[in-house]
């Protein structure tokens, strides 16, 4: 898939662009610049983030795998594959991803002050 963000069409080739990726099988979606830096920040953004936290915090394969951690660790193989400077890139051109960061790390450590309240 594709997403398309009609801008700047000055050579007037937006539809013909659309066509020809619908003609090859390739979905599009059409949204605004802003629209798209949104879910990126929550889908792409997130997705990196993660798996750099994850590889940088020493999380290894073990003997006992779970499916949904060999999930968690694809995540830090697709990502972590991918060179810093696109990484960073990711993060600090997209005007979404430091209040998406801030949230994943607000909401990690609410959820762990509850698993440590709940200890006691």
């Amino acid at each position: 898939k594709i997403t398309l963000c009609q801008v700047r069409d000055t050579y007037k080739r937006f539809n013909e662009l659309k066509e020809f990726f619908d003609s090859q099988s390739i979905r599009t979606i059409k949204m605004t610049p802003d629209e798209h830096d949104r879910m990126a920040a929550s889908s792409q953004g997130i997705t990196h983030f993660v798996g750099r936290v994850l590889n940088e915090s020493g999380v290894r394969s073990t003997d006992i795998n779970t499916l949904g951690f060999n999930e968690l660790l694809g995540v830090i193989e697709q990502t972590c594959n991918d060179s810093w400077d696109l990484f960073s890139d990711l993060q600090k051109f997209n005007p979404y991803t430091n209040e998406m960061i801030d949230n994943l790390v607000t909401t990690i450590a609410n959820i762990h002050k509850q698993i440590k309240k709940d200890a006691n």
